[in-house]
């Protein structure tokens, strides 16, 4: 069983104006009874926090008129922003900030005085820390400008119950730090506040926070582990955990009914599900209250106070110092995936990591200091990913002038009219151009550059290999990163001599190649990461240092999923000569010709032009609130969320590929960039298809398929990655054997519990023993007429079956316990066996990844505008379709503006470049006032035990009252 699973810390634009907002937080809804019980004045403490707050003079408890005022904008020190957006009632009053500690930290402060004090200085360290992090003034004309103020008003209410379930309640210790709406510029002048969150500011200091309060509670003499949202006090078990957090489970069960899960749901989707199963607050008294979770807590075998006296008697915990491990760790996982990083997702892992055993100054620090981390403007790389750009980059300049020629000058163009003369079609400009480079080239690696559709495997790769290398005595390898590529290049190379293999398979090999002279063909090296480019550019030279290197494909296609752009870095340093194909011979029609021909010559203008021609734009319902209002943002436009887009446009998808006769579809390609469409897009045409009765779901049958869980290596290293559920592999002691265990959980940052397939359970450590492979197993109905697609390699009958390839379900044999499929690719017939696990997906549609190296008469592209919709990924969607192509989107103009430029992939050597022309960083540009946050914290904790009166501050249900805001992250228990 998991632990439970939750943000927070999140934000809440608090819009309902001041009287809304002050009946939010001082309860002035509630019964009589109820303000006499839990919430009685001087038992739901409220403070003032901030430097803004400290200006004013504003200190101690919150006083209800004075917060009235400061909501409608106007101010202690006479500041008025009241009239802000002419005083029409639309200017935001602040937003409500929510955080809370772990759930064992809550039970175990029902009993332990000290934990309730820590909680009160974590409250101003937390302050301290968005002050830092995110208080920013806005500046200019419309407030169009920021800069960085470092002062905010917090009226921060402290909380310690969450909302009932089913009338009971549960301890959950919790503060709203409710941020006014204003901050002092550093001109003097108050202004409106403008929160730079980031896209991992929220998570960001909810990790801080922790990562802070978990010092402080080892230094108290509790012990912890660390969990994938933080850490627990070691005590509580998870199932004891899981019981004293009912709204976890109300909340997930409300997003099951949806379909939906923590994990796939959006912010938006689960602030509904948290909305719509609150109940209003069971108000008793605090003593009593206290009483009824001791008493609980007994009945769960947990004796609290034995636990307090421990930890006292303990005294502060030893902590190992793990910041520079953690940092290496953040470095290492984020870097597999780009070679260019945020520095607030390198902080934010680190937190991860290391949680227990370093803060976020500490992380900062080691950041800032370490020279192996090489940061500008927000961003990082590392000299490591910067020394291997280089290996890459030096090794093809080295090889310059070391090989011989094929042919002379003279031979390579009488061989070009030969070819040129014997193919159906004649040569064009840039075939000939890179048959000529190939032939005389005396440079050990050079790249044939090639847009889609260009004619590079027939016109080019097969003459070369077929009629030239063979010839000279060559032995050819052909090299490449997916199944389908690497299917494509062995019509090149010729399966009967050649080899021709997977890159991972090449580079996994141990087998010495023949002493003869070999061509390394490494085609579609736009998709190759660094690490991969490096390795093999090592292993060639290695084993044949004569031998010769090839690298085509386009730089402006999809890249890699690891980080790097090493083929776009070499052209980019020009270490190696280029040919340049760019006449498109693919599209048939005239119109989605001129398309890819300008996307071949980079006329980025003209494609924005000519996609309109092939887009439909569809209508997305906009949001609305509870009384049914159009909800807008600060512009006026409507708002639409990604869940109302994805689920809008995969119908609209769908309804257009099922519009097409049966065989037109059957020679199309639907395509989409995200899963999530991918998904949507699947079960619509199915079910449609179920209706039409071309999917027989009477001969049904389960199947179970297996997915690869998507882990870096660093991952794979951290126990805390594994979630209850996954399937791990390791080697039997047969060959080819594999022995599986299903994961259990994680037991602390070092060992997962396993379970195997006789119930026996082992336990596990990561980083000392290498898995073979992390799985997840699903069901999946399948019928005759079902659409499947390959998502790994497979082999049947020693046949191998290529990751990508598409079948269509034909039968089900349930005598022989099978599904009978036909392959599309060569019409051959499969018979999967129902006892076995199949890698197995829905392939009507495709993502664009998936689809890249395919090809079909008709291609309908589903796309979304987000970010990662750029000119990559509508490259490679229009060059897919031979003869029609269709572009579904919710925003053709926007759309058009993302074809303006190629995506900017930054890249080590650049950044460092950059970083340099700037000049040094300072040795920590991250938290600046440490001293000043420690001192209001510890002033905070001192002046809260002193005895307050302090107004009450109650919850109602904020849907009455409150918008949400889109940086909400809120899947809390209040």
């Amino acid at each position: 069983m998991s632990p439970p699973q939750h943000q927070t810390l999140s934000t809440t634009n608090a819009g309902a104006g001041a009287s809304g907002i002050a009946g939010y937080l001082f309860n002035e809804k509630a019964s009589a009874a109820a303000k006499t019980g839990y919430y009685l004045r001087g038992e739901a403490p409220s403070q003032w926090l901030g430097r803004g707050a400290a200006a004013m003079d504003l200190h101690g408890e919150v006083e209800r008129e004075r917060f009235m005022e400061m909501l409608q904008g106007r101010f202690p020190d006479g500041s008025d922003l009241s009239n802000r957006k002419g005083g029409n009632g639309k200017r935001r009053a602040g937003s409500d900030v929510t955080w809370s500690p772990p759930k064992s930290f809550s039970c175990h402060a029902v009993h332990d005085p000290r934990l309730q004090a820590l909680w009160r200085e974590a409250q101003t360290y937390m302050v301290g820390l968005m002050e830092q992090e995110v208080a920013h003034a806005r500046n200019g004309k419309g407030g169009a400008d920021v800069e960085h103020s470092g002062n905010l008003i917090v009226a921060a209410f402290q909380h310690e119950d969450a909302r009932p379930v089913n009338g009971r309640v549960t301890p959950d210790w919790h503060t709203h730090f409710y941020l006014l709406n204003a901050t002092r510029r550093a001109d003097g002048k108050m202004t409106a506040l403008h929160q730079e969150w980031g896209r991992e500011g929220i998570k960001l200091l909810d990790f801080a926070g922790k990562a802070w309060l978990a010092q402080r509670v080892q230094e108290l003499g509790y012990e912890i582990r660390a969990t994938a949202d933080g850490f627990e006090i070691v005590g509580m078990s998870r199932a004891q955990i899981e019981h004293m957090s009912p709204r976890k489970g109300q909340i997930d069960k409300a997003l099951q009914e949806r379909g939906l899960t923590r994990e796939n749901s959006t912010s938006g989707q689960r602030d509904t599900a948290n909305l719509s199963t609150r109940e209003d607050k069971r108000q008793i008294g605090r003593d009593e209250q206290h009483w009824e979770w001791r008493r609980e807590l007994r009945e769960m075998g947990l004796n609290m106070d034995q636990m307090r006296r421990d930890a006292e008697a303990r005294g502060p915990i030893d902590i190992e110092d793990r910041t520079a491990e953690a940092v290496q760790y953040s470095a290492d996982h984020l870097g597999e995936r780009d070679t260019v990083n945020r520095v607030g997702a390198l902080r934010l892992e680190a937190l991860r990591a290391g949680m227990g055993h370093t803060t976020l100054e500490r992380v900062d620090d080691e950041i800032g200091t370490n020279r192996e981390y090489i940061r500008h403007e927000g961003l990082f790389t590392t000299e490591s990913a910067l020394a291997r750009e280089a290996r890459i980059i030096q090794r093809a300049r080295d090889g310059r002038g070391r090989s011989d020629a094929l042919m002379s000058a003279g031979n390579a163009a009488e061989f070009i009219e030969r070819i040129n003369n014997e193919s159906e079609y004649p040569l064009t400009p840039g075939q000939r151009e890179a048959l000529n480079l190939a032939l005389t080239s005396q440079d050990q690696t050079f790249i044939i550059r090639g847009a889609a559709g260009v004619g590079k495997t027939k016109a080019i790769l097969r003459n070369f290999v077929e009629k030239a290398a063979h010839e000279q005595g060559y032995d050819v390898v052909g090299l490449a990163p997916t199944s389908s590529a690497e299917e494509e290049l062995r019509e090149a190379t010729g399966p009967e001599r050649e080899q021709t293999r997977s890159v991972a398979s090449f580079l996994a090999s141990t087998k010495a190649p023949r002493p003869i002279p070999r061509i390394y063909i490494i085609d579609e090296a736009g998709m190759i990461s660094d690490r991969d480019m490096d390795r093999m550019q090592a292993k060639i030279l290695a084993q044949d240092p004569g031998s010769r290197i090839i690298l085509t494909g386009d730089q402006r296609q999809i890249p890699a999923v690891e980080a790097g752009r090493p083929l776009e870095r070499l052209m980019q340093a020009k270490a190696c000569d280029i040919a340049n194909v760019s006449d498109v011979v693919r599209q048939r029609d005239p119109k989605l010709l001129e398309l890819t021909q300008a996307l071949a010559d980079e006329r980025l203008g003209d494609v924005a032009d000519r996609i309109e021609q092939f887009t439909q734009e569809i209508e997305v319902e906009p949001r609305r609130n509870k009384k049914g209002e159009l909800m807008v943002d600060d512009e006026g436009r409507p708002k639409l969320t990604w869940n109302q887009k994805c689920k809008a446009l995969a119908e609209s998808g769908a309804d257009r590929f099922m519009s097409m006769a049966r065989e037109e579809r059957s020679r199309t390609l639907l395509m989409c960039p995200t899963n999530a469409v991918r998904e949507r897009i699947n079960e619509r045409v199915r079910s449609q298809l179920i209706k039409l009765g071309e999917v027989d779901i009477s001969t049904s049958a389960v199947m179970t398929v297996d997915r690869k869980v998507d882990m870096t290596r660093a991952q794979k290293t951290n126990s805390l990655a594994y979630k209850p559920g996954m399937q791990v592999d390791f080697p039997g002691a047969k060959r080819g054997e594999v022995v599986r265990f299903t994961v259990e959980g994680a037991l602390d940052r070092e060992r997962v519990q396993l379970r195997a397939e006789d119930g026996s359970l082992r336990e596990w450590r990561p980083r000392e023993e290498r898995a073979q492979g992390v799985h997840t197993l699903e069901t999946m109905s399948v019928a005759p007429g079902d659409r499947l697609v390959y998502t790994e390699i497979a082999n049947h009958d020693g046949k191998r079956i290529a990751n990508g390839t598409r079948l269509e379900v034909t039968g089900v044999d349930r005598e022989a316990g099978e599904v009978v499929v036909r392959n599309l690719a060569d019409d051959s017939e499969l018979r999967l066996n129902l006892d076995q696990t199949h890698a197995l997906d829905r392939g009507w549609a495709l993502t664009v990844h998936k689809a890249q190296g395919k090809g079909d008469t008709t291609a309908i592209f589903v796309a979304p505008v987000t970010d990662r919709v750029s000119a990559q990924i509508i490259n490679v969607g229009a060059t897919r379709g031979i003869q029609n192509f269709t572009v579904i989107t919710d925003n053709t103009k926007a759309l058009q503006k993302r074809l303006g430029e190629w995506a900017k992939t930054a890249t080590a050597g650049g950044l460092k470049r950059q970083a340099e022309l700037a000049g040094a960083e300072g040795a920590n540009p991250f938290v600046q006032d440490r001293e000043r946050i420690a001192a209001e914290a510890a002033r905070s904790a001192r002046q809260q035990e002193r005895p307050r009166s302090v107004s009450a501050p109650v919850h109602e249900p904020v849907a009455k009252q409150k918008e949400q805001v889109h940086v909400r992250e809120r899947t809390r228990e209040d």
